[in-house]
């Protein structure tokens, strides 16, 4: 049981940081207990399952300080 949920634990933890790396840590430890939490629920999840940030309520937790980067090709990037 430990090794599963450190696995989660893991996942919901990289999935969230790559999600909005910003984010304070009180609001990436909430997002990572939403995420971590449905994917425990679902133990067979797979993409045909829908997104677990979406799904969970991680994304919209974290939205307000996720970066997005725009890529013009012949122009510098821009984060937005």
């Amino acid at each position: 049981q430990g090794a599963v949920l450190d696995r989660v634990l893991s996942t919901g933890t990289a999935l969230v940081t790559d999600y909005a790396p910003d984010a304070p840590a009180d609001v990436q430890d909430e997002a990572t207990i939403r995420v971590s939490s449905w994917l425990y629920d679902r133990p067979g999840h797979d993409a045909r399952g829908g997104n677990p940030m979406v799904a969970s309520g991680a994304a919209a937790l974290l939205s307000r300080y996720r970066s997005r980067t725009v890529t013009v090709p012949g122009v510098a990037e821009v984060a937005r």
